[in-house]
């Protein structure tokens, strides 16, 4: 019987530049620690902004028809990502009037709002990641977490063959695999698509 042949992720593993192995957390993006955005975004996520409630993405996700996340590429400068480009006009505003009053003292200038097609919605991610726990089981499987600015689960293993286990293991968790992209040895391989950058 002839075997499947490996797909492509496991084949390119550790192409891509190094991303920081976590177990299962919300991201952080992958910039200088002295970004004034970085604290503002990483606690937003994590729901720990002012008001209580859900998190500031959860909020965002609300207002917004496929938003995907947010991730910083620059001081003061961060990018929407979204499952449907018609919305961006509104998702550029909503993003920067939430923003504005959270950054205005380390951003004097403002905060600068881009926005990036992505395949996966925020919420989607989010299930994903709690789906995903099971992985943590998978022997050599060192940690799971969302890169919005990948707009997908990071796996990080400690080689091909823990990588081949946890893709047979996604379908019984609901998780597709071109949700999914490995991290071993200090690289990202994605899984289903292209490098989105970073």
């Amino acid at each position: 019987m002839k075997r499947p042949t490996m797909p492509f992720a496991l084949a390119t593993l550790a192409l891509l530049g190094a991303c920081e192995a976590t177990t299962l957390t919300e991201p952080e993006a992958p910039l200088l620690a002295e970004d004034p955005l970085a604290s503002t975004l990483s606690a937003a996520a994590e729901g720990r902004g002012e008001g209580g409630g859900g998190s500031l993405f959860d909020e965002l996700a609300s207002e917004i028809a496929g938003f995907g996340g947010l991730y910083r590429d620059g001081p003061c400068s961060v990018v929407v990502v979204l499952t449907d480009m018609t919305e961006e006009k509104h998702a550029l505003q909503v993003v920067h009037a939430t923003l504005a009053p959270l950054v205005a003292k380390p951003c004097p200038g403002g905060v600068q709002v881009s926005a990036e097609q992505g395949e996966f919605t925020y919420l989607e991610l989010q299930r994903f990641l709690a789906a995903s726990r099971p992985l943590l089981e998978i022997d050599g499987v060192r940690g799971v977490r969302v890169d919005y600015q990948l707009n997908r689960l990071v796996v990080a293993v400690v080689s091909r063959r823990v990588a081949q286990s946890v893709l047979e293991a996604l379908p019984g968790l609901g998780i597709p695999a071109s949700a999914v992209a490995f991290e071993t040895g200090g690289g990202t391989s994605h899984q289903g698509r292209g490098s989105r950058g970073g």
